[in-house]
């Protein structure tokens, strides 16, 4: 009975040993996902510090940028009456063929025209 006893004893043994075990993995574990938790908030802070300190830099050189635009404010009128004066004389020219484009096709039409009254005659007469 004794060697049963023993038995007993050990198995009662093993089991305590493999729950004390699955606790202290448990609590690891726990201890380790605490501290994934804590570094990904650090993280998340160090990101949000980082955003906000690019969107300072980029406001920065938005204002460059536009110190540097409004000296070029002061040149753009005389590029504008030069652009301007091109798009004239070509706007003029494009007219100007349509202009003779129309009458073509206006003496065209005349011609034909002609030619079918004359046409007209020439069977009238000839009857």
């Amino acid at each position: 009975m004794s060697g049963i006893l023993k038995i007993k004893v050990k198995a009662h043994g093993i089991k305590a040993l493999a729950q004390e075990k699955q606790e202290t993995n448990l609590r690891e574990w726990e201890e380790l996902h605490s501290k994934d938790d804590e570094v990904a908030l650090s993280v998340e802070k160090d990101k949000e510090k980082e955003k906000e300190k690019g969107d300072q830099e980029i406001a920065e050189e938005l204002e460059k940028e536009i110190g540097h635009m409004s000296s070029l404010e002061e040149e753009a009128p005389r590029r504008q009456k030069r652009i301007s004066k091109v798009s004239k004389n070509f706007l003029h020219a494009q007219v100007e063929m349509r202009r003779k484009a129309k009458d073509k096709e206006a003496l065209q039409k005349d011609d034909e025209e002609e030619d079918e009254e004359s046409a007209s005659e020439e069977s009238l007469s000839a009857s």
